[in-house]
């Protein structure tokens, strides 16, 4: 196919034979540049994904964080309720 347009192109001339080898450069370098594109698209798609699994553990560990800060909480509370009631029935 490519042969077969040069060749036309030849018969048309040099301005026609220059416009078709550059076509044909721009097409070529067009489409390599799109497959690193999407190399890149498609390696920071993995980056992206693999940040989203790292921040669902990452809140999954701070609410179990937050609810053994509720528990410590409780127990402080509880603590100190049972300390001033022990002081008061003391004589």
């Amino acid at each position: 196919m490519e042969a077969k347009i040069f060749e036309m192109a030849t018969q048309q001339g040099l301005t026609a034979v220059l416009f078709v080898v550059l076509l044909w450069h721009t097409l070529k370098t067009s489409n390599e540049r799109e497959l690193r594109l999407q190399r890149v698209i498609d390696n920071n798609q993995v980056v992206i994904d693999n940040n989203q699994k790292i921040m669902a553990d990452m809140v999954s560990r701070l609410d179990k964080l937050d609810s053994i800060e509720d528990a410590v909480d409780e127990i402080k509370t509880t603590l100190t309720v049972a300390t001033t009631t022990a002081a008061t029935r003391l004589p």
